[in-house]
């Protein structure tokens, strides 16, 4: 199940989906391609079931829901970094190369849609999944152009800190079976 199925309210997008490197793939006939999907599966299933490890960077510029995302990443045992508005979660990120990003949409300086354009133009950001919490209520439209970029969008006040924790867990597992397959 995907981490959505938790609360109809939260928009999933798949369009990041694990890559898939020549090492998995065992014939191409007429663009119709044949794969070593064991390799794929032991991969994902290692890291879908072992504790996520890494780092998240918050990036909010609510003290109270910067706290509140912070404590869910914590809870994990993982480390969090947090930033004011984008323009510093960008400086951030460039430091830490985090596992994973939840940021929010409106901010400051730089908003939630710009970093996440300027971060997906850097080498080390385009895999890195993206959480975008918002209190915006996006309209089909906003959230389609969103999930261009981003990997989920999540309404804040619609969630728990347990379904915000199972989403953290799905994303950093995927992001980490993603970045070793691409290392194959």
């Amino acid at each position: 199940p995907s981490p959505s199925s938790t609360s109809p309210r939260w928009i999933s997008c798949s369009a990041n989906s694990v890559a898939v490197t020549r090492s998995m793939v065992t014939s191409v006939d007429h663009g119709n391609v044949t794969m070593d999907s064991g390799l794929l599966t032991e991969t994902v299933r290692r890291y879908l079931t072992s504790d996520p490890t890494g780092t998240v960077l918050v990036v909010d510029d609510d003290r109270g829901s910067r706290s509140f995302l912070s404590r869910a990443v914590e809870n994990l045992n993982l480390s969090v970094a947090e930033a004011v508005d984008g323009a510093d979660g960008l400086a951030l990120f460039g430091e830490l190369l985090p596992d994973l990003v939840i940021l929010d949409l409106q901010m400051p300086t730089l908003d939630g849609r710009r970093f996440i354009q300027r971060l997906r133009e850097l080498p080390q950001g385009k895999l890195t999944p993206v959480i975008l919490a918002t209190a915006k209520d996006l309209t089909g439209e906003e959230a389609d152009l969103l999930l261009r970029y981003c990997d989920q969008i999540i309404l804040k006040g619609n969630f728990t800190r347990e379904q915000l924790m199972d989403n953290i867990r799905y994303w950093m597992a995927k992001g980490q079976a993603q970045k070793a397959i691409e290392v194959n």
